[in-house]
């Protein structure tokens, strides 16, 4: 029979061996591997190592005062005089096309997306030693730089949260090779030499961490949980949310699948007048028979909850969660359930 638990700890140490084991003959056969397979990686293979780019931002209400910021290390692992230069390229990607029009707003319609164009390239000359002795190279590229490399200003209007500026760096030797995402393994891209070539700023919609935070009544509109007896698949309760930064928010306590009044939190993002929640174990993680987690989220832009876009009306907003997104055993398949929130 079939029961529905809440999620425990357990222990792992008795595997601990294994896993070590394991790890250890796969880090053995990786070092036999060749990260740079296109080419003679004794004699000119090359990395640009980050030391800063991973989290930029480009904020759809500020965009003449969005950078993203990219800081690199070149190191050619034979001669430091191989390395010639630095290729910047970027390309949008439209991450939100209604292409079945599903939302009356027709902005959305049309897929904006916009090839790889090359921005600039800086020569080795422009980098500076670092720390390491390893030249060291700081790019910044204003928004409306990159909006202006890719014919973009005209589609302005179509940009919306959670659309991708994407910039991909090329390392360029003197003897003719060059490095980018598209001829190293994942050795180098990876942890190990932590050089991935390429770069996601996010489009947002930057809000105060005080908006959108505090008490509220969180109201459940719709959506059961198909089996077990549930009731609700959320208890209607107040409910306090706190910001983590000026787009995530998290809701500290929720009471999952009545009547086993499961509790945990629930995380969601404000992208652009949007709720989207990120996949999660709700009710602080429930299984069936120990089997997976249940977990909810966000499907897709063109189905989700709405708050003020403007950042100034926080009285109200409305959540769409798609449940049971890994159904986990219990026999059902993913549903959508509907929350009103209310501020008190």
């Amino acid at each position: 029979m079939i029961k529905l638990k809440k999620k425990q700890m357990k222990n792992y140490i008795k595997y601990f061996y294994a896993v070590l084991f394991l790890i250890s003959v796969v880090a053995c056969e990786d070092e036999d591997k060749d990260p740079f397979p296109s080419s003679n990686y004794e004699e000119d293979g090359g990395v640009l190592r980050t030391i800063t780019g991973k989290a930029n931002e480009v904020d759809i209400a500020d965009i003449e005062n969005s950078i993203i910021t990219i800081e690199v290390e070149a190191e050619a692992f034979t001669d430091q005089d191989l390395i010639e230069s630095m290729d910047v390229y970027v390309e949008f990607r439209d991450t939100f096309v209604d292409e079945d029009q599903e939302t009356p707003d027709t902005i959305d319609d049309e897929d904006i997306s916009k090839a790889e164009v090359l921005l600039t390239t800086i020569d080795i000359s422009e980098f500076t030693e670092g720390p390491n002795q390893l030249p060291r190279y700081e790019l910044n590229i204003p928004a409306p730089d990159a909006i202006d490399a890719l014919n973009l200003n005209d589609d302005l209007e179509s940009v919306d949260g959670g659309d991708i500026f994407r910039v991909r760096l090329a390392l360029n030797l003197s003897n003719g090779e060059t490095y980018s995402v598209d001829n190293v393994t994942n050795n180098v891209t990876g942890i190990f030499f932590d050089s991935p070539f390429s770069y996601d700023a996010n489009v947002i919609c930057g809000y105060s961490e005080n908006f959108l935070v505090g008490s509220y009544q969180m109201d459940w509109i719709s959506g059961v949980f198909p089996a077990f007896g549930v009731t609700q698949t959320f208890a209607s309760r107040e409910v306090e949310i706190i910001a983590n930064s000026g787009t995530s928010r998290t809701i500290v306590e929720t009471t999952y699948l009545v009547p086993f009044d499961f509790t945990g939190p629930l995380d969601f993002d404000l992208i652009c007048g949007k709720i989207i929640v990120p996949i999660q174990e709700l009710g602080g993680g429930v299984t069936c028979d120990q089997i997976t987690t249940l977990s909810g989220g966000t499907v897709s832009q063109l189905n989700s909850g709405t708050f003020d876009i403007t950042g100034t009306d926080d009285s109200s907003f409305s959540m769409i969660i798609i449940d049971a997104v890994d159904p986990a055993g219990c026999g059902v398949g993913p549903y959508e359930v509907v929350l009103q929130f209310t501020k008190l």
